[in-house]
């Protein structure tokens, strides 16, 4: 889990990266369409242009809806391992109650857990004894029978009870300790944040091509026009009986 998380920060900070230089290409090309004389090698470039600057807004769009996914799959996990470390500490409660050392329990179980599955766990977990020293038995071996009587009732009214309510996930839980998910859900947030203000600033640069657009569609002289397709020269028709005031207000709305 971890290496695949490394490289799929990775790979969102490249797409990060790759939303800022999209950007940057489409304001390149239309700096140098500006620069160009009226006519259809202009017009065509514009269109070009249009339609590029459409398809990098739905592939930032993607992009943000992959930052989204993965930002909700982090909190999935920091949320699981919240409400685990909750069942660990309820556990350790209990386990006082048991246990001479609830510390070496918890790292016996943790051991277990790694090495075996969980309906092996439930099954071992059986014997109180498999988890660490029980109260009521001595370092010479000799067991006082009251105290350890307490102790395995304890163990069966709330450790087991316990174990059964997290032991399927501890396995899961002790791998995902192991990644900073947090920081994870930090560093997905700032490449949100980067790529929406692109799609913000695409946003406003497309608005701004269709005002250009008509201007460019009405500077076309019909030696011009006769030498575009008919697709095109519909498109010039069309361009050609719109108001530049008119797109301007109605991008503004």
């Amino acid at each position: 889990m971890g290496l695949t998380g490394a490289m799929t920060a990775e790979h969102d900070e490249a797409d990060a990266t790759d939303s800022g230089a999209l950007l940057q290409g489409l304001l390149s090309s239309h700096r140098a369409i500006l620069q160009m004389e009226v006519g259809v090698e202009r017009f065509r470039a514009m269109n070009t242009l249009f339609d590029e600057t459409r398809q990098a807004i739905r592939t930032v769009e993607s992009r943000i809806t992959k930052l989204s996914q993965e930002r909700n799959s982090y909190r999935d996990e920091i949320a699981f391992i919240r409400r685990h470390q909750a069942r660990l500490t309820t556990l350790r409660g209990y386990l006082s109650g048991t246990y001479r050392s609830p510390d070496r329990v918890i790292a016996n179980l943790d051991g277990f857990a790694l090495n075996h599955p969980p309906s092996k766990l439930k099954v071992m977990f059986k014997d109180p004894d498999r988890l660490g020293i029980v109260r009521g038995a001595s370092f010479l071996g000799l067991i006082k029978s009251g105290e350890r009587k307490e102790a395995v009732d304890n163990y069966n009214k709330n450790v087991l009870k316990a174990l059964d309510g997290m032991i399927s996930d501890h396995r899961a839980y002790l791998h995902s300790i192991a990644t900073d998910w947090q920081q994870k859900q930090d560093e997905t947030n700032r490449l949100m944040d980067e790529t929406t203000e692109v799609k913000k600033t695409l946003g406003i640069f497309l608005k701004e091509l269709q005002v250009e657009h008509v201007r460019i569609g009405k500077q076309m002289l019909p030696v011009h026009i006769e030498q575009l397709q008919s697709s095109e020269k519909k498109l010039v028709e069309w361009l050609q009986n719109q108001k530049e005031s008119e797109v301007a207000t109605r991008l503004e709305e």
